[in-house]
């Protein structure tokens, strides 16, 4: 997958408000919990919250649904905030995009 660049944010900002009316909107996130049989020697790391093993899986999309970055294989302790938080893509966006800027909600004229 291509690295996510300002122009990208842009698009997806300008994509979301076109097609949901929805103002600077940057893109969804979310975590999957995906069962697996425990690992040998893997302790308690794969060991989530619903008391089963898992890796979790982390996607961002845009305003099409579609994929911009996936993180996979996380170990299933981990909640998708400190994935995103700890991953490559968290980092980067931390120190590469930033935050977008704030901007005035638009006037929805029904």
């Amino acid at each position: 997958m291509p690295t996510p660049i300002r122009t990208t944010e842009s698009k997806i900002v300008n994509d979301v408000w076109v097609l949901w009316n929805f103002p600077n909107y940057v893109g969804a996130i979310d975590g999957k919990h995906v069962k697996i049989q425990a690992p040998q020697n893997s302790c308690s790391k794969f060991f989530d919250y619903k008391h089963s093993f898992s890796v979790v899986q982390l996607a961002l999309v845009d305003a099409l649904c579609k994929f911009i970055v996936v993180d996979i294989g996380s170990y299933g302790r981990n909640s998708g905030g400190g994935i995103f938080a700890h991953s490559k893509f968290g980092k980067y966006l931390e120190t590469h995009l930033g935050i977008a800027e704030d901007k005035q909600i638009p006037e929805h004229h029904a």
